[in-house]
């Protein structure tokens, strides 16, 4: 990474099943980037941790399948989603300069039946 205000990870979602996938947009997820939260781990060579700027969502299941807001991804589907992490994390908090280390923290995406 050379540029902290310039930071952005795009991630792929793939239906490798031979049945539709209808799931839930849940904020702590890869499905929502626009709710900026924390779904990253991020950690420099120094072993400094970058901390996080986004926010935290209270949200509910059932509203939100009232509201049909819901990815639906057909067989063989894919999805490109793009992460801003430099809005949602301080990378400078973690050191400057140098390597970082980027991990998703557990994925969980609910499949509606």
């Amino acid at each position: 990474m050379s540029d902290v205000d310039n930071f952005v990870v795009k991630t792929i979602l793939t239906n490798n099943g031979d049945e539709s996938l209808t799931l839930l947009n849940e904020p702590d997820s890869i499905l929502t980037p626009q709710w900026k939260t924390n779904i990253f781990g991020i950690v420099s060579t120094n072993g400094g941790a970058a901390k996080f700027d986004g926010v935290r969502v209270k949200w509910s299941p059932s509203i939100a399948i009232a509201k049909k807001d819901f990815t639906v991804l057909a067989p063989g589907q894919s999805i490109e989603l793009e992460q801003d992490l430099s809005s949602v994390y301080n990378l400078t908090a973690s050191g400057s300069g140098g390597e970082h280390t980027l991990w998703p923290y557990l994925q969980k995406i609910t499949y509606m039946a």
